[in-house]
């Protein structure tokens, strides 16, 4: 929205959606890895990625879910490396 207001001249509400949309969507499966997604979005330069299985929305993850998600796998791991040194 802030690069559609800066780039063109006309108010935001004479503005159609399916002129500054993207058109080429990119998605993701509920099967794909974190890391996975983390590629795609970093790849795309997108912050949200659509969840699709088959032709069915099945949600949206942002970059902010994925990062943490990599955070809580790595504070674990780190647990068990503790857990495991200490005994």
């Amino acid at each position: 929205i802030l690069r559609c207001c800066a780039h063109d001249d006309r108010p935001l509400k004479d503005i159609p959606v399916s002129e500054k949309m993207t058109r080429r969507l990119v998605t993701a499966n509920p099967a794909d890895s974190v890391s996975d997604v983390m590629r795609l979005m970093t790849t795309n330069r997108v912050r949200h990625l659509p969840i699709v299985e088959g032709d069915n929305l099945q949600g949206v993850i942002s970059i902010g879910d994925t990062v943490k998600a990599q955070h809580d796998e790595l504070s674990m791991e780190n647990e068990y490396l503790k857990t495991y040194l200490q005994s």
